[in-house]
């Protein structure tokens, strides 16, 4: 977020949801079992969603905030 005057930026401000350790023992887990394919469906822009996905073969950015809104 940007905050500022009309044509002044003033401060810029990140956010960020932290992951779950349990989301990545989950993968974890599965792929131990030998599902090897895991999908992330995320209503989170590409650019967040390939960061999230270190362990994440498959990712969808936005499909669940597509499915979401059919």
């Amino acid at each position: 977020m940007v905050l500022g005057t009309e044509n002044k930026a003033l401060a810029l401000i990140a956010v960020a949801n932290e992951d779950r350790e349990s989301s990545w023992d989950v993968i974890q887990k599965l792929h131990a079992l030998g599902i090897r394919k895991t999908v992330m469906l995320t209503g989170d822009n590409r650019t967040t969603a390939d960061i999230r996905a270190t362990l994440i073969v498959t990712v969808n950015g936005l499909r669940l905030l597509r499915i979401k809104n059919e």
